[in-house]
């Protein structure tokens, strides 16, 4: 359970809420893909969502994954794990970084993430409904 809070930053209060919570109060029965870019805090958004993420239907989820971000950095070993064992998911990068149009290309392993690019995260049925030639 991720609590709620509100949290001030640079003189604006945000309003925090878990994600399977926000799913919850605004009756949204499905979503297909769900990315993810909270400067540092992407674990926290993923344990927010920890029943979403572990159903039969989870979304894809593309989620930044970056060594820049020092609250973000104590947890990169977690999000990766997080994602292999809250799902069937498999974890992929692009082969030539966020900067230049590449295909993607599994991650088999912690050492193999990017320092600072997104990670796309796929179940066994979506690698079945997406067009094949986004894989290398």
């Amino acid at each position: 359970m991720v609590e709620i809070k509100n949290l001030k930053l640079s003189g604006t209060d945000v309003n925090m809420q878990a994600l399977d919570q926000f799913v919850s109060s605004n009756r949204i029965l499905k979503i297909r893909l769900l990315k993810v870019d909270v400067e540092g805090w992407e674990l926290k958004v993923l344990q927010g969502g920890n029943r979403l993420l572990s159903t039969t239907d989870a979304p894809i989820i593309c989620i930044e994954y970056s060594e820049r971000h020092p609250i973000q950095n104590d947890n990169l070993v977690g999000i990766y794990y997080f994602l292999l064992n809250i799902n069937k998911y498999k974890v992929y990068k692009l082969k030539k970084g966020k900067d230049v149009i590449s295909k993607l290309i599994e991650v088999k392993n912690y050492e193999n993430l990017p320092h600072h690019d997104n990670i796309f995260c796929f179940l066994p049925t979506h690698l079945n409904n997406v067009d094949s030639d986004i894989f290398l």
